[in-house]
């Protein structure tokens, strides 16, 4: 079975604070012009989406850069970055965007190099100065934000998630999917 954990992409849905707006405009119809077409504008973290180091660190690698296999494998899906997890876990994804400084580099410290989560921001609330962010992603970590698990149990399951491949990206929409 395939569990869908990317929310949808429509013009108004919820971004950053800050970032630009989601317009998804219909360009063609098949009624007036024989095929459909859509314009799509929005920003590299808009929905379900993956940062890469450049997005924090000027000499960061980019989503060019990026070595699609580390988002391939087994993934545990948590209430919280505080829960417990299995041994040799490399892919941690959590409902909550909680994970402080000082969790961050005990899970870097024990192996996770993927943190994914439903909420806007792995940041805790508050975090102006994006510590997290410039801890995970200047070790070269894989942030993801945004992800749908609310029809995943806690668990281990099959995971994939592929960005779109930008080049010098600092970041790109994905597709990421539990397989069970």
């Amino acid at each position: 079975m395939v569990i869908d954990i990317t929310r949808e992409i429509y013009s108004g849905m919820e971004v950053f604070e800050g970032d630009p707006e989601v317009s998804v405009k219909e360009e063609k119809t098949v009624e007036s012009d024989g095929y459909s077409l859509r314009e799509i504008r929005m920003s590299t973290h808009a929905g379900t989406h993956m940062d890469a180091p450049s997005h924090f660190h000027s000499d960061g690698s980019t989503m060019s850069d990026l070595d699609i296999s580390r988002l391939l494998g087994h993934a545990y899906v948590t209430g919280s970055f505080r829960d417990a997890f299995p041994d040799g876990t490399r892919i941690l994804l959590s409902r909550k965007g909680d994970l402080d400084q000082k969790r961050a580099v005990e899970l870097l410290r024990i192996g996770i190099d993927v943190f994914g989560t439903d909420e806007n921001s792995l940041e805790p609330e508050g975090d102006s100065e994006y510590g997290v962010h410039r801890i995970l992603l200047g070790a070269g970590a894989i942030m993801i934000e945004n992800l749908d698990l609310s029809n995943a149990p806690d668990g281990t399951y099959g995971f994939v998630a592929l960005p779109l491949r930008i080049r010098d990206g600092d970041g790109a929409p994905l597709r990421a999917v539990l397989l069970t």
